[in-house]
């Protein structure tokens, strides 16, 4: 998974802004699942699981647009190419 790949690597080569920050982007993962789940256990014709997907839409969007524009490009100055 991403949080035993990536971050495990940002972890041991990120500098101490980026080792700060993977709390909160495993918040944003741990957020995303949860919202998963609570769709998956909703029937699509109820009104929450509309609610709940635009929830998920945007905590999906606000996470890749937070690790496009920040995290993989410091990622690729800070990470070797082979570990």
């Amino acid at each position: 998974s991403e949080e035993e790949t990536f971050y495990k690597s940002l972890r041991k080569h990120g500098d101490k802004v980026m080792k700060e920050e993977i709390p909160h982007f495993k918040e944003e993962h741990q957020t995303v699942e949860k919202l998963f789940d609570e769709i998956e256990n909703l029937n699509l014709d109820e009104y929450m699981w509309w609610e709940k997907f635009g929830e998920l839409r945007q905590a999906l969007l606000h996470h890749m647009k937070e690790e496009e524009k920040e995290v993989f490009p410091e990622a690729k100055k800070e990470i070797p190419k082979q570990e």
